[in-house]
């Protein structure tokens, strides 16, 4: 199993593989500009080269860009939707340039429309920004943890925008967050059912098609809808919770990814440790 977390880009793009790599990582994810920003990536051909070079020579996999949180994909009004569009194909595009593997997504919001129509709005846009740069990573949806207009808590939505974007296998596929599933209701705890919830995503999708685990605890009760994430096996889903999602039929084959706090509890390394050993690989 490969393990890793979200790692920081401070200083340039080209300093995430060697604090991944001194974290103890075999894989990470990375934003490619600020998460709470409309400002654009801006990388020189340097630190590119120089990411692309250290990736490989430490042997780091797959790696993740993570949309950023402004952009809506699912918006109805449409300079935020045209604003969102073309943030989101200048992150795709700093992935590519930098070799990423996965571009995970949060779906979006419909707002004060139907479900139906963001979903085609969402699909509209991954058609658009795929059928405008070549060679990009695989986007994965996410699923979300539920409320109001936001789209992805249910497999059936992640579906319809696979259906109706058009894309292919390679070019889209899903990132399960285990808090955020925990959230919208389904209690992934038990024996066999994580591995139920990973075949519901196939049944929709196709089979395979989850290529990324957020392995994060949660801080509030199944089904609360409450987003807040806490440290592997330290939250309501727990040691055995976390031990039943991570030795789940399939789960092996799928890269892992922490985005836990920091704090006086545990920090990354700790977490990272507490995922490998409730794999039951160290």
């Amino acid at each position: 199993m490969r393990f890793g977390l979200h790692v920081s880009v401070a200083g340039g793009i080209d300093k995430a593989p060697q604090r991944a790599a001194y974290l103890g990582c075999d894989c990470f994810q990375v934003f490619v500009s600020n998460p709470r920003s409309w400002k654009f990536p801006e990388f020189t051909a340097e630190q590119i080269q120089s990411f692309i070079s250290a990736r490989n020579e430490l042997a780091l996999g797959p790696v993740t860009v993570h949309a950023t949180y402004l952009p809506n994909l699912a918006s109805p009004d449409t300079a935020l939707y045209e604003k969102s569009v073309s943030h989101i194909k200048a992150q795709y595009l700093a992935g590519r340039d930098i070799q990423a593997d996965y571009f995970v997504l949060h779906p979006g919001s419909s707002t004060n429309t139907p479900k139906e129509d963001g979903i085609k709005r969402i699909a509209s846009a991954l058609t658009t920004i795929t059928g405008e740069v070549e060679g990009g990573p695989q986007f994965l949806l996410e699923n979300t943890a539920g409320g109001g207009s936001s789209i992805g808590t249910l497999s059936e939505e992640l579906g319809e925008i696979y259906r109706q974007s058009g894309l292919d296998d390679t070019l889209i596929g899903v990132c399960v967050d285990t808090c955020h599933a925990w959230a919208a209701g389904y209690d992934i705890s038990g024996r066999g059912a994580f591995k139920r919830l990973i075949t519901a995503y196939e049944n929709e999708l196709y089979k395979g098609c989850v290529k990324l685990i957020h392995c994060n605890d949660c801080l509030f009760g199944c089904g609360e809808g409450r987003d807040r994430h806490a440290h592997v096996g330290l939250g309501c889903i727990g040691i055995e919770g976390m031990k039943n999602i991570l030795r789940a039929g399939g789960v092996k084959d799928i890269a892992v990814v922490l985005e836990t706090p920091i704090d006086e509890n545990r920090d990354d390394l700790a977490n990272l440790e507490a995922a490998r050993k409730y794999a039951g690989v160290l």
